[in-house]
């Protein structure tokens, strides 16, 4: 089984191997990706190259990949992205990839068969807010090919990283203007 490249961050330890997540199983030590459910072990080749991720399996049979790009309300961005995330994924009909937040819009993947179900009952989701009546949780929602929704996904990725190597930096900065102990 090959172990994971150490490297700075947990995301640039995905890609190197091939976008899987892998985990342990709870009843074994055996590690599977949490997406597309292949075993570490059958996915990593004896020269170091690894498979793909190909996601989840598919949904009611389709194994196309398209994305919706949610513009949640700006009222409900504080605090109300977890239960929305939550309410999509429990339709069956989507999942949530690593990365799929950024500048109040949320990327949600999908299939062709299902997309436009989702996106119907995604226009049904709405929070209760302090003062008003119900709120629906969309603003907008738009349809992206698999190029697209994934050049999202990479460009979120990207952001991402920077802020995280920015932030470490920062920290840095702040460690090295402490006085030295003595």
């Amino acid at each position: 089984m090959t172990q994971p490249t150490t490297t700075a961050h947990p995301a640039r330890a995905l890609r190197e191997l091939g976008g899987h997540a892998f985990g342990y199983e709870s009843a074994g030590r055996l590690v599977r990706c949490a997406e597309c459910g292949a075993y570490e072990g059958g996915v990593s080749a004896a020269d170091g190259t690894v498979t793909p991720c190909t996601g989840f399996a598919g949904y009611g049979g389709d194994h196309g990949r398209v994305y919706l790009l949610v513009t949640v309300r700006p009222e409900l961005r504080d605090g109300w992205v977890t239960p929305l995330i939550w309410r999509i994924e429990q339709t069956g009909l989507a999942r949530t990839p690593q990365y799929p937040w950024r500048d109040g819009q949320l990327l949600v993947e999908s299939a062709p068969s299902v997309v436009e179900d989702l996106a119907n009952r995604i226009r049904g989701v709405a929070f209760d807010l302090a003062g008003r009546s119900r709120v629906p949780a969309a603003a907008a929602i738009r349809q992206l090919s698999e190029p697209a929704g994934r050049a999202v996904l990479e460009a979120n990725r990207a952001a991402y990283l920077a802020e995280e190597e920015a932030g470490g930096e920062q920290l840095r900065r702040r460690f090295d203007a402490l006085p030295a102990a003595g």
